[in-house]
């Protein structure tokens, strides 16, 4: 397969699932006051942003402006080293790596519960919250993300 195929692929997956968040923060969450559809934006944007960094990680490994490990970590954190070149702020990156970690403890979490348009998570007794204001503030993040990495790979405009 055409690694810019594949790559390009994973560009509009990316785009799919971001609009797809935002559609469920504008019906679920706010409209029918749904807060467990919070968790389903959560997953979607985590997936975003994984598909956004691996594809400017892997566009810049075919064009030789990086090298890759076979460990994920470790590429995680070029990316975040690097994110400057990304056109990504200090608080851009601090929003994905909360994005991130919160999915991150969603997969592992044993007790969830919703509460005042709030997700909460229990592990380990420690409570990760977020809500319908980190929601829209991770939507733009992704958005963010993937505009920069589709400028930066030379992303062909398509028609939707």
């Amino acid at each position: 397969m055409n690694i810019y195929k594949k790559l390009f692929g994973n560009l509009d997956e990316a785009e799919r699932l971001i609009k797809s968040s935002r559609g469920m923060v504008e019906v679920a969450v706010e409209i029918l006051e749904e807060p467990k559809a919070m968790m389903r934006v959560l997953e979607n944007l985590d997936g975003a942003i994984r598909l956004s960094i691996s594809s400017i990680l892997q566009y810049e490994y075919v064009i030789g402006k990086v090298k890759l490990s076979k460990k994920y970590d470790e590429n995680m954190n070029r990316f975040f080293r690097s994110s400057v070149k990304y056109g990504l702020t200090k608080k851009d990156k601090m929003n994905m790596k909360k994005l991130l970690l919160i999915s991150g403890k969603h997969r592992e979490s044993g007790f969830e519960f919703s509460k005042n348009k709030e997700m909460f998570m229990m592990m380990n007794d420690e409570v990760y919250r977020f809500g319908l204001k980190e929601c829209k503030v991770f939507i733009k993040t992704a958005e963010k993300l993937l505009k920069n990495v589709k400028k930066i790979a030379k992303y062909p405009r398509r028609k939707v």
